[in-house]
């Protein structure tokens, strides 16, 4: 066992309060709606598994119906199906919270053998920032829990046989999610730990039980509906590219928000304290927190989507190297200026009640979520306008057409909404296959044989696309410029459109429809500033997002800029609404009013090279030469090639 840290033996006699404030802070950020497509498709497969047995094969869609499915979280999903009739997303999201702090807690012990309170306290709270954008109930939220049950027992001094405990939890794990293959990688860290700790007495009879647990751990695996087909499907899915097709980070809009993605300057810090650490900390490293922080850190690196597991397994390593920091610099102040005072515990204590304060104030106050450019807001429930709730009725009608196309961002919602109606897609990537997600993608961004493809292999009726999903509006434009297709209804959230054939000429022109569309949303329009007037942030708006992107598509400029002039001044660093308003403003011709909204998205994202070759087609409707000619310059630098295709070509699309 390593020696404890000076702090770590303070932490000993008390400072546990440090913890908690790290943990109510983590369980705070856990305290939000539901926002997740994926929610909607571990519902609906517990829904199927209830009602049917465990699903082999897909009978959710017309594309790839009859196909192989190994669905890896069927326990989870059949559970999360009797606690949604039971409580309904409430008890959903506080139970997940309470996973996850359990989780962590679980930790502690580790972390406090390694660190005193402040340094503890501090990576809890560092990790609850690197989980934040991931906190959303799914799966993976359970499987951390195994995980650390797993740290708790290896890292213990209990009896030789206390690891055997761990099967059970081995064989639930692997009928919960597909990183259960960290169980068997776990029994042997820390069998290597033991084995490399002790060289003289080598701890013959923990090293048996431990090392016996590698291979039972591998074979209680197999207690699963799948047998060994779920080993076959956690290692396709591993290095599976296609989940960059379906993978939502923060929410389908998130790319409008400069801070989407600010949990990846917040890995590199981590990993920086991490560096810092093993370099000031004297004391011989702990083996296996040491090779599970690197674990973690590679999964990361890997994918953001793992940063889940990252801010778990280096938990104990961030204790250690925040209180090694602070010893360091503690000693080098001794030994160089004479200061004898002990400030590290102090500062550390000022440190984690003040970022604790901040995070407390960023979440309660809706900053935080608007500024990443969530769809959720604080609190328990559903987020409201996100999904195609009045478009998922008309679809629900006997008479309307059997095939229509949609988005992965809809896909599990409406089979939940409507059981039994067959869908284009859904976030199931291992499904589909890389081809179609290309195929998908290539007609999202306009590519007109890509779509020729999908409407020839698949002719559907009706596309049903939702608003805030990026690239369905280059879609819509596309399609009504086509003329073969017509608008049936648009609320703002989702736009659905049919073929414009006779047989389809009574949904096409059912003005009844239409109007309920329309009046969907101008009560949104009115309900978001009702709220700017008694609220200086509101929460974010999915339904006029979504609207003023196709709103946009559809060449409809004046409408475009009311929703975008109304949530510039909701929210003043939501970038996509700069730009888009600057757009409308263009092709209206107010080049001034133009300026000033480009001016304020390249202020705010200025390594967009669009934004400044926009910006300079509106220096040159207001007759400024000069400053055109600067704005298309700086864009040039960021991307020549764009640039140079927007001088020689026409102007480029939104």
């Amino acid at each position: 066992m390593n020696e404890a840290a000076p702090e770590a033996k303070e932490a000993n006699r008390g400072g546990g309060w440090l913890s908690v404030v790290g943990l109510a802070v983590l369980a705070l950020f856990g305290v939000r709606t539901i926002s997740h497509a994926s929610f909607w498709l571990r519902l609906v497969a517990g829904r199927a598994i209830a009602e049917q047995g465990i699903t082999r094969s897909d009978s959710m869609t017309f594309t790839a119906a009859g196909q192989p499915w190994i669905n890896t979280s069927w326990l989870y999903d059949r559970v999360l199906y009797g606690l949604w009739n039971l409580g309904g997303a409430s008890l959903v999201i506080l139970l997940h919270v309470a996973v996850v702090v359990a989780a962590f807690a679980l930790l502690i012990r580790s972390a406090r053998r390694l660190a005193g309170p402040s340094g503890t306290a501090l990576a809890l709270l560092a990790c609850a920032w690197l989980f934040s954008v991931r906190f959303i109930a799914s799966p993976v939220l359970v499987a951390l829990l195994f995980t650390a049950i797993f740290v708790r027992v290896l890292s213990g001094a209990g009896k030789p046989w206390a690891p055997a405990l761990l099967l059970p939890v081995q064989l639930v794990w692997a009928n919960v999610h597909g990183s259960f293959i960290l169980g068997p990688i776990l029994f042997f860290l820390f069998a290597l730990e033991r084995w490399h700790g002790n060289r003289e007495s080598r701890e013959k009879k923990a090293l048996g039980w431990l090392g016996g647990m590698i291979p039972a751990a591998l074979l209680v695996s197999l207690v699963n509906p799948y047998g060994v087909d779920v080993y076959t499907q956690t290692f396709r899915d591993w290095g599976l590219v296609v989940f960059a097709y379906v993978q939502e980070w923060v929410s389908p809009f998130s790319l409008q928000f400069q801070s989407a993605f600010f949990v990846k300057p917040l890995v590199t810090l981590a990993l920086l304290v991490g560096a810092i650490g093993l370099i000031t900390e004297k004391r011989k490293l702990p083996f296996a927190e040491t090779t599970l922080a690197v674990l973690g850190a590679f999964l990361a690196v890997r994918s953001l989507r793992h940063v889940e597991f990252f801010a778990l397994l280096a938990f104990p390593f961030l204790a250690l190297s925040f209180s090694a920091v602070g010893g360091y610099v503690e000693e080098k102040l001794r030994t160089t200026f004479g200061i004898r005072t002990a400030w590290w515990p102090g500062l550390g204590v000022v440190l984690t009640v003040s970022l604790a304060l901040f995070s407390v104030l960023a979440i309660v106050s809706n900053v935080f979520y608007e500024a990443t450019g969530s769809a959720s807001t604080p609190g328990l429930g559903m987020v409201k306008g996100l999904f195609p709730d009045q478009a998922a009725e008309i679809l629900a009608r006997p008479d309307f057409p059997a095939k229509a196309v949609n988005l992965v961002h809809d896909g599990s919602y409406l089979v939940w909404r409507i059981p039994g109606r067959k869908i284009f897609v859904d976030p199931r990537a291992n499904l589909y296959g890389r081809e179609f997600f290309e195929t998908l993608t290539r007609s999202l961004n306009g590519d007109r044989e890509a779509w020729s493809k999908i409407e020839s292999q698949w002719e559907p009726e009706a596309v049903l696309l939702n608003g805030c999903v990026f690239g369905a509006g280059p879609l819509l434009r596309g399609l009504l410029n086509s003329k073969r297709w017509g608008l049936a209804y648009f609320d703002g959230t989702s736009a659905l459109l049919m073929r414009a054939t006779s047989a389809n000429q009574a949904w096409l022109t059912n003005e009844k429809t239409q109007r309920e569309g329309l009046r969907i949303l101008e009560e949104e329009h009115q309900d978001y500033w009702n709220r700017i007037k008694s609220c200086a942030r509101p929460s974010l708006s999915p339904r006029l997002i979504g609207a003023g992107e196709l709103y946009i598509a559809m060449d409809r400029f004046s409408e475009a800029a009311a929703i975008y002039s109304l949530l510039t001044l909701g929210d003043p660093s939501m970038v996509g609404a700069w730009y888009y308003l600057g757009i409308a403003q263009l092709e209206l011709g107010k080049f001034e009013e133009a300026v000033a909204a480009l001016k304020q998205a390249c202020r705010r994202q200025p390594r967009n090279p669009r934004s400044w070759l926009q910006l300079s087609r509106a220096y040159s409707g207001a007759g400024m030469a000069g400053e055109a000619e600067g704005s298309f310059e700086k864009a040039r630098k960021l991307n020549p090639a764009m640039a140079d295709r927007f001088r020689s070509g026409p102007a480029p699309a939104p």
